[in-house]
Order: structure tokens, then sequence, then C-alpha cells
């Protein structure tokens, strides 16, 4: 289990024991999300769920169907700092970078959209799925991630090839310099969208998603 007190290389060690167990959680769930997707002659699908592996770290799985039926998959792993919770996301290879996102990341977010904070992990999904595909930027030790949605901003860790994301902003909070970034950075996130998904792919329209409503966190105009 991942715990606060570990080093990024002992929570490499853990994820790397856990990765078993996740690759065969994922196996069957793409043989059903691409026969879902043929069947109903969806372009993109994507599917998330949680599980809990042997070793007791609860890990947010999202897995994703893209063009010509190649999939992508995302692993994320919650753990408590206290009464609070990060979550580290790696794609399919615990050696390349890990991202942190701190407690602070996704409350930010959730204050940011107006979001009914229910429970953390319903904040952490609703991120995730909407904001699944990212550009990072660093200089020196600072970092910035532009996401479909804002914008993340943290700290690298080049000796334990690591990311930390500490808050989360929105585009009309971002200074010039940010916003020219950010800029810069949605072309080639658009870019590598146009190259490996369909043409009618937005990044709201692809979810499928299971025993959770993303739509049911947001505030009406006139609830708030």
């Amino acid at each position: 289990m991942i715990i606060s007190t570990m080093t990024i290389p002992e929570i490499r060690r853990e994820i790397n024991l856990d990765l078993p167990y996740l690759l065969r959680s994922v196996e069957w769930k793409l043989k059903k999300l691409t026969r879902v997707r043929i069947k109903k002659k969806l372009p993109t699908i994507r599917w998330y769920f949680y599980v809990n592996s042997p070793r007791r770290t609860r890990w947010l799985i999202m897995v994703e169907c893209i063009k010509n039926g190649e999939a992508k998959i995302d692993f994320i792993a919650l753990y408590k700092v206290g009464s609070k919770t990060r979550a580290i996301w790696f794609g399919n290879d615990p050696k390349k970078d890990l991202i942190i996102y701190s407690d602070h990341f996704f409350h930010r977010y959730a204050e940011r959209f107006a979001i009914r904070v229910l429970n953390i992990e319903d904040i952490i999904s609703k991120f995730f799925f909407a904001n699944a595909l990212f550009v990072v930027n660093r200089d020196g030790g600072d970092c910035s991630y532009t996401f479909p949605e804002g914008f993340g901003l943290g700290q690298f860790d080049k000796e334990n090839r690591t990311y930390y994301l500490n808050t989360y902003v929105t585009t009309e909070m971002l200074y010039k310099a940010q916003s020219e970034i950010r800029k810069f950075s949605m072309k080639k996130l658009k870019k590598y969208v146009s190259e490996n998904y369909s043409d009618d792919f937005s990044f709201g329209n692809c979810i499928r998603k299971e025993s959770f409503d993303p739509n049911s966190l947001y505030r009406s105009k006139q609830a708030s």
C-alpha cells in the first residue's frame, strides 16, 4: 500500500508490485469497451473504474479506445496524507515520469468550476476524465500543465522524474506569459487529437461512466 512516508523509489516499487493486477483488471474491461464501441459505432469511448489492489492501494483506472481501435490507459493511485488525499498518475510505464496531485489541487479545481463537494473521489474522477490529455512545460524546477479545462502549476523533481502539481487555475486567471504557454500548448494538444482521434471528437462527448454522473456535480445557474 502506498503511504505518505514513502520515498519516490519506494512508491515506484509499490506501483510495480501492483501493476500485474492492474493490467489484468484492464484486460477484460478493454475487451468489453471495444465491443461497445463497435456495436454502437462510436469513434471514441472512455471508461473509468475504481479498484482496490490486493496490496490495498486504491486505484482509478481510465481506459480509452481511440482512432483505429488503439487503447490509451491511465493509472491513478490514491493515498492519504493525514485526512487529505493525493493522487499519483502514470501512463502504463511506472519507470517514466510520475505526476503527484495534491489535495489542494483538486479542491481548487472544484472551487473554480463551482462543483458541489460530495467526496474527493468524485472530484478526482471528474477532473481526470475531463482532462485525460495534457501538455507539460518546464522552466527549471517549475512546471505548468495545460489541460483542456485549465492550467496546473507545480514543481519538477528532475532526480526522481516526478512532477508535483500544487494548484489549479482557470484560463481567465492566467498571467500574459502563462496565457501564451497555454495557447502554444493547446495547438500541440489539438494536433495530437487530430492525429489520434476521429474528426468529430470533442473533449466532453466521449465518456462512458460507471455509477457516476459528472454533470450532477455542477451547480445550475438557478442553484448558484
